[in-house]
């Protein structure tokens, strides 16, 4: 089950929102979604999506695990999970683990790119 949550932003607020959240862009929701005006928050970098498809929704340490099936993502990404996220503020190593996607053919775009 997907749960879906809507908000409504003050112009101040959805500053906040753009200016905090860097790896996404707002972007309007396609024509005839039934919600005039509805925005959302979409990934610059795309989904992951091994074997051709995006995943299904899951928890960070299912992703985490997938990853590491492929040996330089797992070279790069710490061993435990709680660490992830500190290993890559490392200088590079997010644009490296992004281009190592792409080689993968791991990366699609998101469907919702205006």
């Amino acid at each position: 089950m997907l749960t879906l949550v809507v908000s409504w932003f003050d112009d101040a607020q959805l500053t906040a929102l753009d200016d905090t959240e860097p790896n996404y862009r707002r972007s309007a929701l396609p024509a005839g979604c039934g919600v005039l005006g509805a925005m959302s928050y979409v990934s610059r970098w795309g989904v992951l999506a091994p074997g051709g498809a995006p995943l299904a929704p899951t928890s960070q340490t299912d992703v985490f695990r997938r990853l590491r099936v492929d040996p330089l993502l797992a070279e790069w990404l710490a061993a435990d999970d709680a660490t992830v996220v500190e290993a890559l503020r490392e200088p590079g190593l997010a644009l490296r683990v992004r281009e190592r996607f792409a080689a993968l053919g791991w990366s699609r775009p998101t469907g919702l790119e205006t």
